[in-house]
């Protein structure tokens, strides 16, 4: 549905090219800070946080000493990239609900991991 709505003729909130093409730098460095993000983490733990485990180290170098949750943060500046290059009303609706939801979700994160390493 999502790619078939991404090929149909929809809303756009601006035509202009500055704007579309300046889409592609969140795009980049979101993909570049995502990546980053799971490579220091690893798979294990880049996949979820297990909030039943109790002490589960709490990373703290790298990309993760200025940020605490950078493949959100990734995820979001790819979505706000693919939002601005495709200029639709409909990725906008998404990009903005998608944060929305996964915000909570990171705030908890940050609650049991610091909860667990006190």
């Amino acid at each position: 549905m999502f790619l078939y709505l991404q090929t149909t003729k929809h809303v756009r909130f601006c035509c202009c090219d500055f704007i579309k093409y300046s889409g592609i730098i969140p795009i980049v460095a979101g993909a570049v800070l995502s990546t980053w993000a799971f490579l220091i983490l690893g798979t294990d733990r880049s996949s979820q946080v297990n909030f039943f485990v109790e002490n589960v180290p709490v990373v703290k170098r790298s990309v993760y000493k200025y940020l605490k949750n950078p493949q959100y943060l990734g995820l979001w500046l790819m979505l706000a990239g693919v939002t601005l290059f495709t200029e639709s009303v409909y990725n906008l609706v998404i990009t903005v609900e998608f944060i929305l939801l996964m915000a909570p979700l990171a705030w908890l994160e940050n609650r049991m991991l610091q909860k667990n390493k006190t």
